[in-house]
């Protein structure tokens, strides 16, 4: 059911960054080193209203389980649209090119031409942001998988077949890792006894439509609203679980006590759900839910609000709470400064060559 267009549309939801050009209609775009934003023109807002109302028509026409409703879809694609004109090299014109497009696009088409707009605009956002998508250049076979253990390090490797040990790899494909016998077995269909969630999948079927979830031992379509439940992953994805119940998504403004309360693109902070649009867009004292949302500064999970990146000797729960050239220092819960080649370590994090090698920084070896 058009899975790659699904993935051009998802790639782009929530993205921003990079240098980029615009034709003279659009705002212009973020200065990739300082993170200046642009505000938005009349006709900026209107080519958001037409993306976003074409995009969730997609969605919906098609039945694809992403949002509760036409209206929270359009709330969420409008704030990643949003994101997405502000700070990305993208164009309204590519926008709105990639909105008239998704007119053409049939739920049963299984592909999408190279050249479909809405596939432009996700690569131009992907080069923007200097994402990763193949393996170190190399794009692996349906036999393998990126292993991205060191991450300096990516590589092909193979999958593990079923019935073969699983710690540490990925599974064939139609296999999982079944984390109490520690093997690949096949994936469960609907119905079938199962033990974990990772397990169950409907084959055959693209996207969220196959997510299943393992309740009661068995692999079952996702609680629906009203249903009972004992934790989020039990509900369908435009829902959460409160009080044993699968409820909607909360709006901006109204109560929650956890992020996963609240309405896609939006967070639990300080007692409300707030809107955050895309990535890296927060500044200090600004609200926030993880650290990609944070500009040169780190989300305080006390606070749920961005804070400035930490000294060396000042407290921290990890390397990405601390200023450039320190770590984590997990013996002291402190910032301390990255070794050089030669310098003792225990983690990669402690070099700065991220490559720790017999308890001694060293510089990568990728074999």
């Amino acid at each position: 059911m058009m899975a790659r267009l699904l993935v051009a549309l998802l790639v782009c939801i929530g993205c921003h960054g990079g240098d980029g050009g615009g034709d003279g209609g659009p705002s212009e775009s973020t200065d990739s080193q300082t993170g200046n934003m642009h505000p938005l023109t009349p006709a900026d807002e209107a080519a958001i209203a037409e993306y976003a109302r074409d995009s969730c028509g997609l969605y919906f026409r098609c039945g694809v389980p992403l949002y509760q409703d036409l209206e929270a879809c359009i709330e969420v694609m409008s704030c990643s649209a949003r994101s997405l004109l502000e700070s990305a090299p993208i164009t309204r014109d590519q926008l709105l090119a990639c909105s008239r497009s998704i007119a053409g696009i049939t739920c049963d088409q299984t592909t999408v031409p190279m050249n479909n707009a809405c596939m432009q605009l996700s690569a131009t956002v992907v080069g923007a942001l200097d994402l990763e998508t193949g393996c170190d250049g190399v794009t692996c076979d349906s036999a393998s998988y990126c292993d991205r253990s060191y991450s300096r390090c990516p590589r092909c490797a193979p999958r593990a077949a079923l019935g073969a040990p699983c710690v540490g790899v990925e599974c064939v494909r139609g296999g999982y890792c079944n984390t109490s016998t520690r093997l690949c077995e096949a994936v469960r269909m609907e119905g079938m006894a199962c033990e974990q969630d990772s397990g169950c999948r409907q084959t055959g079927v693209f996207g969220p439509a196959a997510w299943l979830v393992c309740r009661e031992g068995v692999c079952s379509a996702p609680a629906e609203l009203g249903d009972a439940c004992e934790d989020g992953s039990d509900c369908a994805l435009y829902l959460a679980c409160r009080e044993g119940v699968c409820s909607e998504l909360k709006r901006a403004g109204e109560p929650c006590t956890l992020h996963g309360e609240c309405l896609q693109w939006h967070s639990c902070v300080q007692g409300a759900c707030q809107e955050i649009c895309g990535l890296k867009v927060q500044s200090i004292g600004e609200p926030c839910a993880f650290d990609l949302h944070c500009r040169d500064a780190f989300c305080d999970p006390d606070t749920s609000m961005c804070a400035a990146l930490q000294a060396v000797s000042a407290p921290c729960s990890s390397s990405e709470q601390c200023a450039a050239g320190l770590f984590c220092d997990p013996a002291s819960d402190t910032c301390a400064a990255r070794g050089g080649d030669g310098a003792a370590c225990q983690l990669h994090d402690a070099c700065t060559s991220d490559f720790c090698n017999e308890q001694q920084c060293q510089q990568p070896i990728c074999n």
